[in-house]
């Protein structure tokens, strides 16, 4: 019972910092506001879930498991660079309301 949980440590560890993001230069538009990209739709890994025959539990197989991880790390990418564009806007572009509702 231990292994899994180890092993999926361990290749969330080992995967989750190997590669950078591709970075795009941002866009000028028309009327001189640069925008920057807006992050990619995630295409993620189909994973196979095995139940038993009596129904009571569910299992997967490593390689699943590291499908499972990979789609979480996908996933949390694309969560920061759409972080990253609406702090973007929201330091270039205030909100009235935000901006009252930090002062009360």
């Amino acid at each position: 019972m231990k292994l899994p949980v180890i092993l999926m440590t361990l290749m969330l560890a080992l995967t989750g910092c190997s590669s950078p993001p591709p970075i795009s230069a941002p866009k000028l538009v028309e009327n001189n506001i640069v925008h920057p990209p807006i992050p990619k739709p995630v295409r993620l890994i189909d994973e196979k879930w095995k139940v038993s025959s009596d129904g009571k539990t569910v299992s997967m197989p490593v390689t699943e498991a590291k499908k499972v991880v990979d789609n979480k790390i996908k996933v949390g990418q694309w969560m920061k660079e759409a972080s990253n564009v609406i702090k973007y806007y929201r330091e270039r572009f205030p909100d009235p309301q935000l901006q009252k509702k930090k002062q009360e």
